[in-house]
């Protein structure tokens, strides 16, 4: 919970997510004994903060409202009932946020806790802003300027307040900058109120102190606000090129990706305010995201449709294309981030003799639930060790020896594979006239059937009739191309796995599928580091193995040649130490695939226990 905290301060949100759910894990494994509903409750508020942070509204309040039933009054419940709050007020339930706020006030007044009462009141005089501004109420404005103005004075004297004796200096430095921040909340809001009132003066000059406060906080998001709020005084007051300046700063995060994050109707209309005035809506922030990646991955058509409109002023050549491009880039961004984090992580860390099985029943009916996941991925698919050991080379996918894992009956599922290896290697063919990547000698066949001859050895509890293959085989130049775009030129392609006639859904699901296999044997040679793509497996499996001790990873490497020529392969488990600097490995076309080399690499990170 702590490293997930900590992550959280630093606005790394993937990464808390990660932590809290090895938490939940812990204490749904262990006996905590009265401890464990405590510890339950906390994990939870937890989920519901980061997904509010992320926008993702209808998930923290599930996980908020779960944390908060029979949650006897605490500080975790002040906080936990202030984030409802919050939650609420961005979902424009205004009524129901007032609610949250009362009872975060009156827990948090029987407790003393004056951080508290702070946030409450807080959250109570937004609640009022966003009425004046509905009704032109100005003695509504002139409220909630005064509530803000009490609560950065008390966060003020909550700072003042922490010198004092009897406190360690950690605890003395966490709550100074939890203070610190609410008091730049409060200084931001306020510079809103004033703007709004028409005193630009007073606007700026709270919204530069909350700027320079933020720079003794972590999160990169509360240097985005302010520096939206103090450009849009500037703004105000004429000021357009030293406004656009804050506007497109971006230290780690933009203020149009800190909008996009958390999306309201208040958001949204400032975001079309920065789009009016000619900033830049396309940054990436320091996680390799960008404004409309957050919107697709938080659900807000609203702001998607803010985000598309401003992209059509600034586009060039065909726009539409470029679009429908972003689009699908950001719609298998966030199938990654959902099926990799929700789906494959928990089952992961839960572990049990029955985790594969788990791991392709959940993401079978993942995909049978979402028709958006169902286009973009293919389902679970393999081959025989049998038919492949018949068939003398390397299949296609059109040699109809190809199996879907199913979920169903218990009949069905007694006809699906035990084990399942994937094979990761290179294309060796260098006939640019022939689709195999496997040449006339078929080496690649037969290294793998020696590979799993010698795995069979290794685990001669694995029943080979029961033994199924996932064989993806490519033109490495390519795969990035394929993987992103999914534009695939079939006569650079052979996938035994992936349907020639529509290989993209199956390309997308490549990473996916590996984390369903039970082991990874990689077809080591000279070259085969060398790619990018190819390190990504590698990596993934290293991760697998290592962070849940579930996976196999073997490496078949090259250990002598014979008099005749004949190489003689060992298949050695994969190496421990690994470290595999991707920024050195070879992509053909740099500029566009060493972001998603990233991306995934990051993904790797996310989805490992280390």
């Amino acid at each position: 919970m702590r490293q997930g905290q900590q992550h959280s301060e630093r606005a790394e949100l993937e990464y808390a997510l990660k932590e809290y759910d090895i938490a939940l894990s812990i204490i749904r494994s262990a006996n905590l004994s009265y401890r464990l509903a405590y510890y339950a409750h906390q994990t939870l508020g937890a989920f519901g903060i980061a997904n509010r942070r992320l926008g993702r509204y209808r998930t923290a309040k599930k996980y908020l409202e779960q944390a908060l039933k029979e949650m006897k009054p605490s500080h975790a419940r002040v906080d936990i009932s202030g984030e409802l709050g919050v939650v609420y007020r961005h979902m424009d339930l205004l009524e129901e946020a007032k609610d949250a706020s009362e009872v975060e006030y009156e827990t948090a007044l029987k407790l003393g806790s004056e951080r508290g009462i702070c946030r409450a009141l807080g959250t109570l005089r937004m609640i009022n802003f966003q009425l004046s501004q509905r009704s032109h109420d100005e003695n509504l404005l002139r409220l909630a300027i005064e509530q803000l103005t009490q609560r950065v004075e008390s966060a003020r004297r909550i700072t003042a307040s922490m010198n004092v004796e009897g406190t360690d200096r950690k605890t003395r430095a966490k709550n100074a900058k939890e203070s610190t921040k609410r008091e730049f909340i409060g200084l931001s809001r306020l510079s809103l109120c004033y703007t709004a009132l028409g005193n630009l003066a007073e606007a700026r000059e709270k919204a530069l102190e909350s700027l320079n406060l933020t720079y003794d906080l972590d999160d990169p998001t509360n240097i985005a606000m302010s520096h939206f709020f103090y450009g849009r005084t500037l703004l105000k007051s004429g000021q357009q090129e030293e406004a656009l300046r804050h506007f497109n700063a971006s230290e780690g995060c933009s203020p149009a990706v800190m909008l996009c994050q958390e999306p309201s109707e208040e958001h949204r209309g400032y975001l079309q305010e920065l789009i009016a005035v000619g900033a830049d809506i396309d940054l990436v922030d320091e996680h390799g995201y960008t404004p409309w990646d957050y919107t697709i991955f938080n659900g807000d058509e609203k702001a998607q449709n803010i985000i598309r409109d401003g992209l059509r002023r600034v586009l060039q050549g065909n726009v539409e294309q470029q679009l429908a491009q972003r689009q699908k880039r950001a719609n298998v961004q966030k199938g990654y981030r959902e099926l990799f984090q929700e789906h494959l992580r928990p089952v992961l860390l839960k572990g049990g003799d029955e985790v594969f099985q788990t791991l392709r029943t959940l993401y079978a009916e993942a995909l049978a639930i979402d028709q958006e996941k169902k286009i973009l991925y293919d389902g679970f698919k393999f081959l025989w060790y049998s038919d492949f050991l018949d068939f003398g080379r390397l299949p296609r996918s059109t040699d109809d020896l190809t199996n879907e894992y199913v979920i169903g009956t218990e009949d069905s599922r007694n006809s699906m594979p035990e084990f399942v290896v994937f094979f990761s290697y290179r294309w060796i063919n260098q006939d640019p006239n022939v689709s195999s990547p496997d040449d006339s000698q078929h080496t690649q066949y037969k290294r793998m059937i020696v590979a799993l001859e010698e795995f069979l050895k290794i685990h001669p509890e694995t029943d080979r009739k029961k033994l199924g293959i996932w064989l993806v085989s490519r033109s490495i130049c390519f795969y990035c191309t394929f993987i992103w775009t999914a534009i695939l030129t079939p006569s650079t392609q052979d996938f035994a796995c992936i349907d020639q006639d529509n290989p993209a859904s199956g390309v997308l699901a490549l990473p996916l599928n590996l984390a369903q296999c039970n082991s990874v044997i990689t077809l080591a040679d000279q070259e085969y580091e060398s790619r990018a793509w190819c390190s990504v497996e590698a990596l993934l499996a290293h991760t697998l193995r290592n962070s849940y001790h579930q996976h196999t990873w073997y490496e078949q490497v090259l250990i002598s040649v014979g008099k005749d020529d004949q190489p003689a392969f060992r298949l050695l488990q994969g190496r421990y130490d690994m470290t595999i600097p991707m920024s050195e490995k070879r992509l053909r076309f740099e500029e566009d695939d060493r972001p998603k080399v990233v991306f995934l690499e990051r993904q790797r990170h996310l989805l490992g226990n280390d």
